[in-house]
């Protein structure tokens, strides 16, 4: 399915986590190389970053969503 990245058009947030062991961050980063326009942030935690560090990633995820 990678071929299908570069067909994405929609705005993009990927978030890369540095320690985790099941999905490695090299995934991550270069899943927003192949997503033009995306945007890429990486927060130093394992699998489940909303678990890990739940502040941060929500104010990621409503800083990149638009507000009604």
């Amino acid at each position: 399915m990678r071929h299908l990245l570069p067909k994405i058009t929609a705005p993009t947030l990927v978030i890369g986590c540095a320690q985790d062991a099941t999905i490695p961050v090299a995934h991550s980063r270069a899943l927003h190389a192949a997503i033009a326009g995306s945007s890429y942030t990486e927060l130093d935690t394992g699998h489940v970053a909303s678990f890990e560090r739940p502040e941060e990633f929500v104010a990621l995820v409503d800083g990149f969503t638009p507000a009604d």
